[in-house]
């Protein structure tokens, strides 16, 4: 029986990885005058922290460096802002999930701005725990989740759009979905062999059903 759905946010929940990459792109070439290519930013969106991108991007540890990129970045968050949006039917979905089990959310964001985009969403309502963590997996967020709603690995899902999701969910021993309609790099992510792979959100509410008719 599926006791917790536990979804990734950026490209599961929210759709706002070219608005990350324009972002990202525009902070980079204010910093270093490089114009790095959208592509380079969509192999790295949802893998790992913000900083991580700097460093690799700005080849630096320089941290007055990082601190200004990140100063840059948030300024522009308004200028993009409006690009970031709900994947289609997600309101709806999360309700009808919430109906069947509890929700969580793990996302590769800090924990203020996640509970900030939760928020702008106006979903708060309908999700019972959010984590943002930068750790190098999702797997002690996932576990702290079990422990806390005492769920087996074997009562959850997570849902997710990169490659890192499902081998966190596997670090974890759950079940792992991949979110096929916000992936940016589909093969990389199937190569780590999630359990199920669905093409949009609203088909996670059959197979949650599907899951608890054969349990």
């Amino acid at each position: 029986m599926i006791k917790v759905v536990i979804f990734d946010f950026d490209g599961v929940i929210s759709d706002s990885k070219r608005a990350y990459a324009l972002q990202m792109q525009e902070t980079i070439k204010k910093i270093s005058g490089k114009n790095i290519s959208i592509s380079e930013f969509d192999k790295r969106g949802g893998n790992t922290d913000q900083i991580d991108d700097f460093r690799h991007l700005l080849q630096t540890e320089e941290k007055s460096i990082l601190d200004n990129a990140s100063k840059i970045y948030q300024e522009l968050t308004v200028k993009y802002k409006l690009m970031r949006k709900l994947y289609p039917g997600v309101k709806e979905t999360l309700k009808q999930v919430r109906e069947i089990c509890k929700i969580a959310i793990v996302s590769r964001k800090n924990q203020k701005r996640l509970i900030e985009w939760i928020n702008y969403y106006s979903i708060g309502d309908l999700i019972d725990k959010a984590i943002g963590t930068l750790d190098h997996s999702k797997a002690p967020a996932i576990k702290e989740l079990l422990s806390e709603f005492d769920c087996k690995p074997e009562e959850a899902l997570m849902v997710g759009d990169t490659a890192f999701d499902i081998v966190s969910a596997k670090e974890a021993k759950v079940r792992s979905v991949l979110a096929k309609y916000g992936t940016t790099m589909y093969e990389e992510a199937v190569e780590k062999e999630p359990d199920f792979i669905i093409e949009s959100i609203e088909e996670i509410v059959s197979l949650i059903k599907k899951l608890n008719a054969k349990e």
